[in-house]
């Protein structure tokens, strides 16, 4: 949700690990992506400032590291394997009902008043 600065049509996705020739390094569980897969992608801002973006496109971290990476193939989707279990249950499901589900939860925010934080009330129009 959301739009991308400048409307660019190329974006730099940080990720821990890389390659380097035929020398390859990733994060547990975490698979680097790779041209030709598909995701949906759940992104924050890269806002780091000791890692200088020299690309110039605009930088974004997958939201919660397992969570922000939902791989698509066979249109089917996948969350890797140490997403939480309540996002794994998606898993084998459908693209167009994941996104109905994502839909209805953006449409229907949880809140819950037990919680410490105070959410401002909704305004009537």
């Amino acid at each position: 949700m959301g739009a991308i600065p400048n409307s660019s049509a190329n974006i730099v996705l940080a990720q821990v690990g890389g390659q380097a020739g035929d020398q390859s390094v990733s994060a547990l569980g975490d698979p680097l992506v790779s041209p030709g897969e598909r995701y949906i992608l759940f992104l924050s801002p890269d806002i780091r400032k000791k890692l200088p973006n020299l690309s110039g496109m605009p930088r974004y971290v997958p939201v919660g590291i397992w969570s922000g990476k939902v791989r698509v193939s066979g249109g089917v989707v996948a969350f890797p394997t140490f997403a939480s279990p309540t996002l794994r249950a998606y898993n084998g499901q459908g693209i167009d009902a994941f996104l109905q589900a994502v839909r209805q939860t953006i449409s229907h925010p949880y809140t819950n008043p037990q919680l410490p934080i105070q959410f401002a009330p909704a305004q009537e129009h």
